[in-house]
This record gives structure tokens, C-alpha cells and sequence, in this order.
């Protein structure tokens, strides 16, 4: 890897992204490059931040991080949306957040700020949404309220040590802060007409991909690659589908099922149109996305690199709407 070009046996593959952060780059340097598209959150935008790539390359520290910092993007988006409500509430802007963390484990789906721990849930779409029953969401009244939430569902995720990581993420997991605003002076009738927002900033930490061979997984160990790696296929099936508007055309009827049940178990329609449909409301449709990709340094990962930065290229050529504000 050079600059913005992959070299591969001679062949040189040049690859065009927004950013492109090395290895040196500090948490902060990687916090700034997305800040300004987590502050349009509290303008009434939903915000979406996923963290792709190979097991071992990152993601989980660019998302959660460590402490001081080392601190990731979760920490440091919630500390910053604090800062800014605070010089809001100048312009009558008055705002409560709430968390929750959502854990996808070998196609289930789990609480990780649930009492007890690890409380399972069952998702819905309904009413053109997707619903987390008894979901546990969290009032957040300071920055600090986070880091106890943190360690909660440090404590709570799966996780497991192979031979290309000593402590691997093995499953999905998906931070979300809602943020609900309201602005007292807009309206002419306080309490009926004055501005509101409702909308979500989700910060998604997705499971690395593996290959048995290097990984050296076996037993329970090899189940969760399976899992792990077969949603990451039927992702990467979506967004090509996507990207060559054919939709749902491409996909048999089981491959629909399997692409339905990996997101998240919901009621999977056998139509192009109820496909697209939930498609839209998974993939950010009416809303602000970016995708940070995690590569590995190392030679020996370079065909997963390929395959990361290949996967990148074609979410950057995929257009699935304009985002919309959450404002009423």
C-alpha cells in the first residue's frame, strides 16, 4: 500500500477516498475528519458512521477506543455534542440524549446495558422502521454519564482471542444516541408550534472478516467467522445490488431470505419493492453516512486489504437519496 494505490503483483490499483489517515495519526487527527458530520446531528440530521474492514485492523479501536487519548469516536462524538448543545441553548435550543448498544451475535441480537446483562431482543419493521423491542436506552446528562454505559457493555460484548487477534470482536455492535431538540421561541403558540427534532446518531462497530486458514479458528470459534462472514457477504451483495440498481433482481429467493434474516431477523417480503423498501430505511436513505475503512499494514493481509478497498469504492459510487432533517 502507497499513498492511495494498492500494488499487487506488479499491478498497481489506484483507489480515490475522501480521507486517508495512517497508521501514526493520533484518535483525535481521525475525530476530526467526521466531527463536523456528527454536529449535523443536533441540526436535525440522522447520522450513520460504520467501521469496516479485517479482524484485527482496527475498527474497535477507532470506534470505542481506550481512555484519555486513546478515546474513539463514540467517546469523543457524545463529549462534542455536549459542548455544542451547550452554545444552543443561547439560540433557546434545550436537548436530551439517550444511548443504547445493540450487539448482533451469530444472528441474534443482544442488550448490552440490559439488567441482567446480555437481555436478548427480537427486531421489527413496523410502520416503515426497524423497532428493537425493550431495547434499553439510557438518559445521558453529562459526558461523564457515558463512561460508566462504556465499560457496561465492554464487559458485556463478545469477544474471543484467535491467532490474527488476541482480542477479537465476534459480533456486530451498534451504539446509538438519540437526540431529541426542541426550540421554545420558533413557533408563534409555545408548546404547539415551537421547532422540534428527533433523530439518531449510530455508530456502528462491525465484526472483521477472517479466513479460517489464518485465523486458526475451530469449534464455537469457526461458527462465529461463519456468521460474521456471511453478513458481510450479503452487505456487500446489498450495496452491489444497489449500485447496479437492479435491487432485489439478483437475488434468488432464499438468497432474499438469508440477506433479510442477517439484517437484523426482520419480516422478509418476496417483492423487489418491499426489498427496497427496508433496503432504503437499513442503508441510510434520508440520511448522512460515511464508512471508515480499516486496513491492516501487514503483506500477509493484502488480499483483505484488496477486498476492503474494493468494497469501499463501490459504497462511494452508491447513491440512495438526499438526507432529509427530522424537524417538525
Amino acid at each position: 500500500m502507497n499513498g492511495r494505490e494498492l500494488q499487487q503483483k506488479g499491478k498497481v490499483m489506484p483507489f480515490s477516498f475522501n480521507h486517508v489517515y495512517g497508521p501514526t495519526y493520533s484518535q483525535l487527527r481521525i475525530f476530526e475528519g467526521v466531527k463536523d458530520l456528527i454536529l449535523s446531528v443536533l441540526h436535525g440530521y440522522n447520522v450513520c458512521i460504520i467501521s469496516y474492514g479485517q479482524t484485527g485492523s482496527g475498527k474497535t479501536h477507532t470506534m470505542r477506543g481506550g481512555e484519555g487519548e486513546a478515546a474513539g469516536l463514540i467517546p469523543r462524538a457524545v463529549t462534542f455534542l455536549f459542548e455544542n448543545r451547550k452554545r444552543l441553548e443561547d439560540l433557546d435550543w434545550s436537548f436530551q440524549f439517550a444511548a443504547s448498544f445493540l450487539e448482533v451475535y451469530n444472528d441474534s441480537c443482544f442488550d448490552l446495558l440490559s439488567t441482567p446483562p446480555r437481555a436478548k431482543r427480537e427486531v421489527k419493521y413496523m410502520n416503515k422502521a426497524f423497532v428493537v423491542e425493550g431495547l434499553t436506552e439510557e438518559p445521558i446528562t453529562d459526558a461523564n454519564n457515558l463512561t460508566s454505559l462504556l465499560r457496561k457493555s465492554d464487559g458485556n460484548r463478545s469477544t474471543a482471542a484467535t491467532k490474527c487477534n488476541d482480542e477479537s470482536s465476534r459480533s456486530h455492535a451498534i451504539f446509538a444516541l438519540s437526540v431529541k431538540g426542541t426550540n421554545k421561541t420558533t413557533g408563534e403558540e409555545e408548546e404547539e408550534k415551537g421547532a422540534k427534532i428527533n433523530c439518531t446518531l449510530k455508530l456502528v462497530d462491525l465484526a472483521g472478516s477472517e479466513r479460517a486458514k489464518e485465523s486458526g479458528v475451530v469449534g464455537d470459534r469457526f461458527i462465529e467467522m461463519t456468521h460474521i462472514n456471511t453478513a458481510l457477504s450479503n452487505l456487500q451483495s446489498c450495496i452491489r445490488s444497489i449500485l447496479s440498481k437492479r435491487w432485489a433482481t439478483n437475488l434468488n429467493k432464499k438468497g432474499l431470505e438469508t440477506v433479510a434474516r442477517t439484517l437484523q431477523k426482520f419480516e422478509a417480503d418476496d417483492s423487489a419493492a418491499g426489498f427496497t423498501r427496508r433496503r432504503e430505511q437499513v442503508y441510510g436513505k434520508e440520511r448522512k453516512d460515511t464508512v471508515m475503512l480499516s486496513l491492516s499494514p501487514q503483506l500477509t493481509a493484502l488480499n483483505e486489504t484488496k477486498r476492503t478497498l474494493e468494497f469501499g469504492k463501490n459504497l462511494s459510487h452508491t447513491h440512495i437519496g438526499a438526507a432529509k432533517k427530522k424537524e417538525t
